[in-house]
């Protein structure tokens, strides 16, 4: 049995399982699911998966179903999935994700998690009570990472349920009050994906599109583990203690484009570039949107950019548009939740360079020192960094440019140093990224409040 982060109820992955009975229970419960004949296994290495499960929204047939499978007395519950939603946007059209109902249940003692309209995604916990959460935006044809966690523990019912896309936790439109349990309605408890379990009208519940990595836990897992979770589609093990990684780095002397480079796994690609009087943009084969810090020096500039849950690929290239003779570096690191902070040095004649100093916020954060020569190269960096790139100064052709990094252990202040080859002019920047197992940002996007929705959550079909 593959190795999974620990109490996992139900875990149906098609690229776990490698296909080899897809829709076994990875967990060692038993909790075996049976296809709809509709359901199929596609190639799609996305997010750092191999096969997905397909739902074509073909009604009856548009579900796995998991048989006496009880979830129902629980004061704890976790469900995550990775999911690329592409329900159609259409009136009456709700693609469920994931749903649970005991046979001698209703409508009001249930679990729906899904997507209502293409416009709200809705998930609802209910005992002998509605209680649920509306989400805005729906994330459509973009493939996400999921989790939902019920702790009915907490004593403010309306905050039993959060929401997290990606390891980052939402703040809901409009939220219900939640019961502090989940039913225990007597009957034969089932669960469905991709349909509403027992609803008889297909049209309305099918859900269309593809989903991997389906997890149930009978607890609420933490912070550092839905972040685990969100890292790549099939993950194994427990998050270690510090999870940020380097994944692959390449540099360039020159426009670009870089050699191919594998970055699957990882969730912020930094750029560091450097050019006299002008920093170039950069750009990449994967189409992401680029992030630029402050640069460095009036002349001799030096400028990160950085991109958090790129898209990968195993042939990533980078560019510049080749302003200021420049120099490149790109580091791919996995673990990482958020920038955190930024400083500058800039234009000093020396031999050496600190970018200024940092003090982390917390154990475990990513710090990356950056910097531009006019002349040499940079050979080595202060104790406990890693110089990972280094490309020397070439008159008339490119900056000199170098990047190292350091993941702590504990979180102190740090000024690193790097040396160059010889005296000349140096500028350099620093920058903090913290780890997923930190405490998240609050992200919240909502193109639109106004929801008829809110008043018939509670009188939705059954």
């Amino acid at each position: 049995m593959p190795t999974g982060i620990g109490g996992e109820q139900l875990w149906l992955s098609p690229t776990v399982a490698n296909n080899v009975n897809p829709y076994d229970d990875q967990s060692g419960q038993g909790n075996n699911g049976t296809a709809g004949a509709s359901i199929t296994i596609v190639s799609d290495t996305s997010n750092g998966g191999t096969l997905a499960y397909n739902f074509p929204n073909t009604g009856s047939t548009n579900a796995i179903t998991i048989n006496d499978f009880d979830l129902g007395g629980l004061s704890e519950l976790t469900w995550s999935a990775w999911i690329y939603d592409d329900t159609e946007n259409a009136a009456i059209r709700h693609g469920s994700f994931f749903s649970w109902r005991s046979s001698g249940g209703t409508g009001s003692d249930d679990i729906l998690f899904h997507d209502y309209e293409r416009r709200l995604l809705a998930f609802q916990l209910n005992n002998n009570q509605d209680g649920g959460s509306i989400y805005t935006p729906v994330y459509f044809q973009n493939w996400k990472h999921y989790c939902v966690v019920f702790d009915g523990t907490n004593s403010t019912a309306s905050d039993r349920l959060n929401l997290y896309v990606n390891g980052a936790l939402q703040v809901p439109d409009t939220t219900f009050a939640f019961p502090a349990t989940t039913t225990t309605i007597a009957g034969t408890k089932y669960a469905e994906i991709g349909d509403y379990v027992g609803n008889t009208n297909w049209s309305t519940f099918n859900f269309k599109g593809k989903q991997d990595d389906i997890r149930v836990f009978d607890r609420a897992i933490t912070q550092a583990e839905i972040s685990h979770l969100a890292t790549s589609r099939g993950i194994q093990g427990a998050p270690s203690s510090n999870p940020i990684a380097l994944v692959n780095s390449t540099s360039v002397n020159s426009a670009g484009p870089t050699t191919a480079m594998d970055t699957t796994g990882a969730d912020l690609i930094v750029i560091s570039c450097s050019g006299y009087g002008n920093v170039p943009t950069v750009s990449d084969s994967e189409s992401n949107t680029w992030i630029p810090l402050n640069f460095s020096g009036a002349s001799r500039r030096q400028q990160m950019h950085y991109c958090l849950s790129p898209s990968t690929s195993s042939t990533h290239t980078f560019s510049n548009n080749g302003a200021g003779s420049p120099a490149m570096s790109v580091l791919a690191f996995s673990g990482v939740l958020d920038f955190e902070s930024q400083v500058l040095t800039g234009d000093i004649l020396a031999a050496t360079i600190q970018t200024g100093a940092m003090t982390p916020s917390t154990d475990g954060c990513l710090v990356i020192a950056g910097a531009v020569n006019e002349g040499g190269t940079y050979t080595a960096v202060d104790s406990g960094f890693t110089l990972e790139t280094s490309e020397t100064y070439v008159a008339g052709q490119n900056m000199g440019n170098a990047t190292a990094y350091l993941v702590q252990s504990t979180a102190s202040s740090v000024n690193p140093q790097l040396t160059n080859s010889g005296n000349t002019w140096l500028s350099a920047s620093g920058a903090v990224f913290t780890p997923s197992n930190a405490t998240p940002p609050t992200t919240h996007y909502n193109p639109f409040k106004s929801h008829a929705f809110t008043n018939n959550f509670q009188q939705r079909l059954r």
